[in-house]
């Protein structure tokens, strides 16, 4: 996908961006033009091409900013944001789930959630608690004012499974590994069957989280499950998850059930 999706935006929008065209329909292109690029740098990260995929996210929040898109400019910054974290820029990821948030103010409902649950997360990364909770509080209130309602953008598949991930993530910054492994398993709870790769993602966390706490039995359930995922999921991302377990189990590999999830990670071309 991520091929295909760069030569697109090569071949087809740069050139269609470069053309002159009336006000309303140049805006239109633009705000296209952010979501591809936005959606071009969330597959980078997914195969870990971190430099390229920020410089996606950049590109998707100045064609917002150029279309006078609020709210498209809010979740690129968000995009950035998890990325800092994600790479340990603690402070620059917090910088910009704040500027998210101011962006997104005027946003629907499960945009604003969206945007507060980020925001949680990086001030707990700084293990700022009192903000943390606060934001977090902030993002379920979003929830619950969005109901069923879905936003036409990006943030469509926000959900409770969602916010349980954050929430997991918050409890485990703060030391709470017993919440944290809840959250991550009712977030697997709601998480609905056809978001295959997110359910991989918290899955490799959560078998993770296990394992750090000192349940290795779970933990093996867990990556079990995990390298299920194997035949639709391939990106970097999981290679690196597979690597991780076995980093984690290797003091123990000669147990059985560490040796059968060996076995099975064998099977899966890294």
């Amino acid at each position: 996908m991520r091929p295909a999706l760069t030569q697109y935006l090569a071949t087809s929008i740069v050139p269609w961006l470069r053309e002159p065209a009336p006000p309303g329909v140049r805006r239109e292109l633009l705000i296209t033009a952010s979501s591809l690029t936005y959606l071009c740098g969330f597959t980078h990260v997914d195969d870990e091409l971190h430099g390229l995929a920020q410089r996606y996210y950049r590109l998707s929040a100045t064609l917002a900013d150029e279309a006078g898109d609020r709210t498209a400019l809010a979740v690129a910054l968000r995009a950035l944001s998890v990325q800092a974290r994600g790479l340990g820029h603690h402070r620059d990821a917090l910088r910009l789930a704040e500027a998210a948030v101011a962006e997104g103010r005027h946003a629907p409902p499960r945009t604003r959630a969206f945007l507060h649950g980020q925001l949680a997360v990086a001030h707990a990364a700084l293990l700022e608690r009192r903000p943390a909770l606060e934001q977090l509080a902030a993002a379920e209130a979003g929830l619950v004012d969005a109901g069923a309602v879905r936003d036409a953008s990006f943030t469509g598949g926000y959900h409770e499974a969602s916010l349980a991930h954050q929430r997991a993530v918050i409890c485990w910054y703060f030391g709470d590994s017993r919440g944290a492994v809840a959250a991550l398993q009712d977030s697997l709870r709601h998480r609905p069957d056809q978001e295959r790769r997110s359910r991989a993602v918290v899955l490799a966390q959560l078998a993770e989280y296990q394992m750090r706490s000192g349940h290795l039995d779970a933990a093996c359930a867990t990556w079990s499950t995990f390298l299920e995922q194997r035949s639709a999921l391939r990106s970097r991302r999981y290679d690196r998850a597979v690597a991780l377990m076995r980093a984690y189990t290797r003091p123990y590999r000669n147990q059985p059930r560490v040796r059968a999830l060996w076995q099975v990670a064998a099977r899966t071309p890294d």
